[in-house]
């Protein structure tokens, strides 16, 4: 029986032998990686505490009265802020209108366009009207020719008239 224990004992102690030895491979990596982790922390907290000690030094000591002034600029701002948003309103408003007065004005555009199409239809007509004023025009320009032969006709004709006339006259008293 202590053969066999002591077999035991020997297949235990290597066995734990073996656990161990991954163990080893597992932990000391890990113990390293800690290690160093540890060190970068301590950096970056160190590197934070730093930048927080320059900025507690930079701080401005009157930073109360330039946010005092900051307030009362941030209030006067909402109070043009809102009266920006009251203006926009109107101007949708206005919009709007303008919105259905160009509708109005689209309409009466569309009513103009029929009309202008009704005249250059009517148009098409004066062609013929032209072709006939210039006939007229041409028959107008012969009659006023001979209505000028005729003036110089009667003038004629009256010349021939008094001549003889003028020498009856001289014959009659005067009355």
């Amino acid at each position: 029986m202590f053969v066999a224990n002591e077999a035991a004992l020997e297949r235990f102690a290597r066995a734990f032998e073996t656990s161990a030895r991954r163990w080893e491979l597992v932990v000391y990596p890990a113990l390293f990686a800690f290690i160093i982790l540890a060190g970068y922390g301590f950096f970056l907290i160190f590197s934070l505490t730093q930048d927080m000690h320059t900025l507690a030094k930079s701080v401005d000591p009157r930073m109360s009265v330039h946010l005092e002034g900051m307030h009362h600029n941030m209030v006067k701002l909402s109070e043009n802020v809102g009266h920006m948003t009251e203006r926009m309103n109107e101007m949708s408003l206005n919009m709007e209108t303008i919105a259905m007065d160009t509708e109005a004005m689209n309409l009466n555009l569309t009513n103009v366009h029929k009309d202008m199409s009704d005249i250059s239809q009517k148009m098409d007509a004066l062609d013929p009207m032209l072709t006939n004023i210039a006939s007229m025009s041409r028959s107008i320009n012969t009659m006023t020719a001979n209505t000028s032969y005729m003036t110089r006709d009667m003038e004629a004709m009256t010349s021939n008239v008094v001549r003889p006339m003028s020498f009856m006259n001289s014959f009659f008293p005067m009355w």
